[in-house]
Formats: C-alpha cells, sequence, structure tokens
C-alpha cells in the first residue's frame, strides 16, 4: 500500500466511525465499570453494616444474660453470710435468754482466761479460740464477768461459719456493755488502744436500734479496720432477746482485697474485667486495668475500695445508673476505645456486678465479615469484571448493562437479607449459593446466622435452667435455716429436693462417729423411711458404691447409666433407678456425709448438676454443723441446769443427814430417769434391727 492509499484509509468514514465506535465503548466500558465497582463497594458497605449491627445486638444480649447470671450467683454468696450472721445472732438471744442455765460452771472462767493489759484494758491470751476485749474505762463487775462468760458459747459457732464463707476476715461479737470477742485470735489488747470503744464505732452503730430500728441484717459502708487488717465491708446482725432487749451485735467482716483477688480469679469473659460498687459509688473490687479505665491514672499501692464518682467523664453515667439498682447494657468510649459495659443488681446487699469489655475484642467476627467482603469484591473485579470488559468493549452498553445486572443484584438481595436478619428476622430468605464469591458470601452468612441462632437459644436456655436450680437451692436453704433437730432438717432437705428437681429419689448419709461406715440418716418417700428404720449404712470403704467413692474422693461422682456402671450398688425398694449423681458434704475439709440423688431416666445428670447439688451440699453441711453445735450445747445445758438443782436442793438442807438424804433421792432419780431412757433406746433400736435373714 502506497503513501496516498495509506492516508485515504486513515481519513476514511470508515475509520471514522470506528474510531468514534471504539470511543464510545471505551466511554461506556469506563462508565459502566465505574458504576459496577461503586455498586459493589456500596452493597459491601451495606451488608457489613447490617452484619455488625447484627452481632452487636446479639453481643448486647449475651452480656446482659452473663451480667444477670453473675451478679445473682454472688447475691446468692452474700445472701448465705448475711444468714450465717442472722443465724449466729439467734444462737446469741437464746444464750441470753437463758443467762443461769449457761452461766452455771461454765466451761470457759473468767478468772482462768483474761487479765489486765498493760494500758489496763481487759483482755484474754493467744491460746483461746477467739480474742477478747474490754477497754480500760469499763468497770469489771460480777454482770460484766457472766456477759464475757455468756458470748464464750458462741466459740462452739465461730470457725464453722469462718470456715465455711472463703472471703470472712473475722467473725465476731460486741456487747452494749463494751465487751468484744472475735474469731480468729489475733490478740486484740496487743493492737487496740486500751481506752478503743468497739460500741462508738461503724460495725456496731450500725446494727444499734437507734440506726437500725427495723431489726434488720444490715451491710456497712467500706471502713478501715482498726485491727488494721486493710480496708472493709461487714454483715451486721443484731442480737435481741425474746424480751426485745438490745444485746449487742453480730459481725462478718469481708476483705475488699480478698473480695479483689476473687474477683479478678473469676473474669466473666476473656478480654473483659469486673468489680463491684456499693450504693454510694464506691469499689469494693477493682482490678488495675479499671483504675486506668474507670478513674484515669494507676493503682495506688496497697489501694482498694477507691471513691468511682471521681470517674472520667464518660464513666460517671454508668456509675450513677449502677448504684440504682438497674439493669442495663451501655456503650462507653474511653482512652480512644470503645468499651461494653453491663451491670446488674445484687438485692442482698444493695451493691452492683458491673462488668466491662472491650468493643473490638467481642466484635472479631464483624472484622472477619468485613475483611471477607473486601477479599470478595477484590475477586470480582479482578476476576470477572475485567474480562468482561472486553465483551462490554465488544457488546458496548448493552451487554455491559447486562453484566452489571447479573453483579448486583445478587448482592442488592443479599444486602436486602442481612438487614431483615439484622432487625431479627433468623428466617428471612437468602439467595441460593453459586459456585462464584458470591454464593461463597451467601453460604457463610447463612452459616453465621445459624450458628448466632444457635447459640443465642441454647444460651438463653442454659440460663434459665441454671436460673431455676439457683432459685431452688435458695429456696430449699430458706426452708431449713431455722430448723435446730437433725432428723427434721435432713427429711425436710431430701423432701423438697426431691419434689423441686423432680427427681425418682433423694437421701443422706451421714458419716459415723468412728469415720468408717456412712449410715442413712434420712431419704424421700416410703423406700427412704423403710431403708432409714432398717438402718442401711455402707462402708466408706466399700469398692462396690457410688457414695462411699463420692465421700472417699470429695467430690461429685455422675452415673448416668447405671446398668453399665461396675460400682453402682442396686437397692431393691429403688427398682427404677437409671442415673444416680452423689456429692460429698464437706465442714472445714472434713466430709461428714454424702448426699445422693436418682432419676429414672438415663443420661439425666451433667456437670452443671454437680455444681448445683455441691452447693446445695456445702449449705446442708453447714446446716447440719449448726445444728450439732446447737445441740450439743443445749445438752450440756441441761446437765449444768440439773446439777445447780441439786445443788440447790441440797445447801438448803438442815443437817448431814437430811443432805444425804436429799443427795441420795436426786441421784438416784436423775440415774432412774436416765436408766429408763436407754432402757427404751435399746428397746426401740432393738424393734427396728433387721433379723439375720434379711
Amino acid at each position: 500500500m502506497n503513501r496516498i492509499q495509506r492516508f485515504q484509509f486513515r481519513h476514511s468514514i470508515r475509520m471514522r466511525l470506528l474510531a468514534i465506535s471504539i470511543g464510545l465503548a471505551l466511554a461506556t466500558m469506563a462508565l459502566v465499570s465505574y458504576l459496577a465497582l461503586n455498586s459493589i463497594r456500596t452493597t459491601g458497605e451495606r451488608a457489613t453494616q447490617s452484619g455488625e449491627q447484627s452481632l452487636r445486638n446479639q453481643t448486647e444480649d449475651f452480656l446482659l444474660t452473663q451480667v444477670i447470671e453473675t451478679a445473682d450467683r454472688d447475691n446468692l454468696q452474700f445472701e448465705k453470710i448475711a444468714q450465717d450472721a442472722g443465724n449466729l445472732a439467734s444462737f446469741a438471744a437464746r444464750i441470753f435468754d437463758n443467762p443461769n442455765a449457761f452461766s452455771q460452771d461454765s466451761y470457759w472462767l473468767t478468772k482462768n482466761h483474761m487479765f489486765t493489759g498493760p494500758d489496763g484494758q481487759y483482755i484474754n491470751g493467744k491460746n483461746d479460740i477467739s480474742t477478747v476485749f474490754v477497754p480500760n474505762f469499763v468497770e469489771i463487775n460480777d454482770a460484766l464477768i457472766q456477759e464475757l462468760e455468756l458470748t464464750a458459747y458462741l466459740d462452739m459457732i465461730f470457725p464453722a461459719v469462718f470456715n465455711d464463707n472463703p472471703n470472712t476476715v473475722a467473725v465476731y461479737t460486741v456487747i452494749k456493755s463494751e465487751i468484744g470477742r472475735l474469731y480468729p485470735n489475733i490478740s486484740l489488747g496487743t493492737i487496740l488502744p486500751g481506752d478503743y470503744s468497739m460500741v462508738n464505732d461503724i460495725f456496731f452503730s450500725s446494727g444499734a436500734p437507734e440506726n437500725n430500728p427495723g431489726k434488720n441484717i444490715v451491710w456497712t459502708p467500706v471502713y478501715d479496720d482498726p485491727a488494721g487488717q486493710g480496708l472493709m465491708v461487714s454483715v451486721v446482725a443484731p442480737i435481741y432477746t425474746s424480751n426485745d432487749e438490745f444485746i449487742g451485735i453480730i459481725g462478718i467482716d469481708i476483705s475488699l482485697a480478698e473480695i479483689t483477688a476473687s474477683i479478678e480469679t473469676k473474669n466473666a469473659v476473656s478480654g473483659g474485667y469486673s468489680f463491684i460498687v456499693d450504693q454510694d459509688g464506691r469499689a469494693l473490687a477493682l482490678p488495675d486495668q479499671g483504675y486506668a479505665d474507670i478513674l484515669g491514672r494507676p493503682r495506688g499501692v496497697n489501694e482498694f475500695g477507691p471513691d468511682l464518682k471521681a470517674a472520667t467523664s464518660t464513666f460517671m453515667p454508668v456509675i450513677a445508673n449502677a448504684t440504682t439498682g438497674e439493669t442495663k447494657f451501655q456503650s462507653v468510649m474511653a482512652n480512644g476505645k470503645e468499651f461494653f459495659v453491663t451491670f446488674a443488681p445484687m438485692p442482698a446487699t444493695g451493691w452492683a456486678r458491673v462488668n466491662v469489655f472491650e468493643a473490638e475484642k467481642m466484635l472479631t467476627a464483624v472484622s472477619a465479615l468485613k475483611t471477607e467482603l473486601d477479599a470478595s469484591t477484590r475477586t470480582l473485579i479482578f476476576k470477572q469484571l475485567l474480562p468482561l470488559g472486553a465483551i462490554i468493549f465488544i457488546a458496548v452498553f448493552i451487554v455491559g448493562i447486562a453484566l452489571t445486572n447479573r453483579l448486583i443484584n445478587p448482592l442488592q438481595k443479599l444486602a436486602e437479607s442481612a438487614q431483615r436478619i439484622g432487625a431479627g428476622e433468623w428466617d428471612a430468605p437468602l439467595p441460593q449459593g453459586g459456585q462464584d464469591e458470591i454464593g461463597a458470601l451467601s453460604t457463610a452468612i447463612r452459616e453465621m446466622v445459624r450458628q448466632i441462632r444457635a447459640s443465642f437459644y441454647g444460651l438463653e436456655q442454659r440460663v434459665a435452667d441454671r436460673t431455676r436450680d439457683l432459685e431452688i437451692v435458695a429456696e430449699v436453704g430458706t426452708a431449713t435455716s431455722t430448723i435446730l433437730n437433725t432428723d427434721k432438717l435432713l427429711q425436710e432437705v431430701v423432701d423438697l429436693t426431691k419434689e423441686r428437681f423432680n427427681l425418682y429419689h433423694a437421701h443422706i448419709y451421714l458419716l459415723d462417729e468412728a469415720g468408717k461406715n456412712l449410715e442413712l440418716a434420712s431419704g424421700a418417700g416410703e423406700a427412704g423411711r423403710q431403708m432409714v428404720a432398717e438402718g442401711h449404712s455402707i462402708s466408706l470403704n466399700r469398692e462396690r458404691s457410688l457414695v462411699a467413692r463420692s465421700a472417699r474422693e470429695q467430690h461429685g461422682v455422675i452415673v448416668n447409666d447405671v446398668t453399665q456402671a461396675p460400682d453402682f450398688l442396686p437397692n431393691p425398694l429403688l427398682p427404677d433407678t437409671r442415673s444416680e449423681l452423689a456429692v460429698p458434704m464437706i465442714v472445714a475439709g472434713n466430709t461428714i456425709g454424702v448426699f445422693d440423688i436418682q432419676s429414672s431416666q438415663v443420661g439425666h445428670f451433667t456437670e452443671a448438676d454437680v455444681n448445683i447439688q455441691t452447693t446445695l451440699a456445702a449449705q446442708l453441711a453447714a446446716s447440719i454443723q449448726n445444728v450439732r453445735s446447737f445441740e450439743q450445747a443445749k445438752t450440756q445445758a441441761d446437765f449444768e441446769s440439773l446439777v445447780n438443782a441439786i445443788g440447790q436442793k441440797i445447801q438448803r438442807a438442815a443437817t448431814v443427814e437430811e443432805t444425804l438424804q436429799i443427795a441420795v433421792r436426786e441421784i438416784g432419780i436423775a440415774m432412774d430417769a436416765r436408766v429408763k431412757a436407754e432402757i427404751q433406746s435399746t428397746a426401740q433400736v432393738a424393734s427396728t434391727e433387721p433379723s439375720a435373714t434379711d
């Protein structure tokens, strides 16, 4: 082709039209590509926002449920401490109601234990169970000495209450006559000034009639322990006699350092922390991270219980709401981070449990979804849009529009479905997944919705079940807290447990004094009463027994199919037993018995049931120990009262002969009554013993 031909070809109408077509195609392709990319980006952002909002809503529900559960658990623990204080106050009231029965021939005599300290205070030594303190301005007279000896009977109960509550620092009583008795023995006489008055301190004044006319069990504000053991809160129960005379108070001290350590070792969820705040806005347990986030400063040396009213401006509304008894979820921005904060009240104390979490750590699923959407978008651009650009270049506008619709419509439908799911429509339809990235994204969202829905409903059911179980445990504890007879207490527990937990059977074994046999003390229903009447027992060393194994190993034992358990011990009176759970009853590290429950269903019990029944068993063990202590004290008091009565009759005799006659007659009457009682008891036992052929 010569030069003239090339020039004509370059400037021909065909070439111009081709150039215009090519330019139009390029412009159209650029415009369509821009619209497609912008639509993909916008739709992806909408899908991400919808997914994030959905996850945030689910996270809020989960965190609220979780803080309610932990607050209920802590509330149950503080309720138990308050109940122990009330039981101690009731026991002290009985002592002061009958001073003559307890003061005669007291097992703890003031003259053998008390002495005057260097500053004139009246104190005892280190070898006593508890430490006693009377300030130097109090007159030591017969009435004071009698009250000192009466309070000594509380030493029978103090150790059990102290050991049963792990955060307890001290258990004590303060009498209005300025007598203070505290367990454990920390030698108060060497710590307190000689003229120190316990009656004027906050733990006594909180329970005194002028500040507590309703005679309630109350919790003190935070105070600095006069004995030098740091910041404390105390539960205080007033002591009133049957004549409505105020005697003093029973107190149980809980260290803020102990509460803080307990909270820090039981974080609610990984990535967060918890603390407790009282009605006045003071933190009872705040970890180091809480000082930085809430107060904007590091924790001081040995600092506990800071005033949260000095919180940063972003956290001040949270603290204000938590102290009003609300249950709430709040989002807070502090130090450039978003925090999720939930709180729920603990009615037993008037305090609130607060959980704090970093939002970023809780919403990792949203970040993963966003990353997946970005990757899918990039894949769409490089694997589909660019190759299809050649088709757009050839087919120009029509093919471009069709291709755009083909790409955008599925994402628009996906975004619409995600928005509906975020609003709570779990069954909103998602586009059917194909083999490309849009199909993979649709499948991923469908699987995420399924997992979140399953987790939500499963969590809701578990929380409901555990809340019901804790309510039953509290109900059983309340129903038995005032029973002072061991047999009646045990029977009430097994009957209530069988009924409330819908069980096939429940019974209680107690370890005998020799520590070798577990004797059946109480059982539910007619089968339980028959086994008790037959004197049913199990050797502690017996290998083929779930009950004996639980007592030996001091932990709960589950068998969910007794037909497959080699150490299951069948009982002909309980033929329908299919699964069994045995938990030990432990006091101060020693097993005193076993709580055994049975179901007629295979696979009935779970580890959660072990935790619930262990809590009930621990509560029952403490109640048994308290009742036994009370019965021992009553027996001793009755004996001392009898001896005192005989002594008074002898003192009224006019002659030696009359004295001897009274002594022989009264001792004979007492011994005759005792022998008759022993004969009758022996006859009853013989009538209920199984024969040799049983």
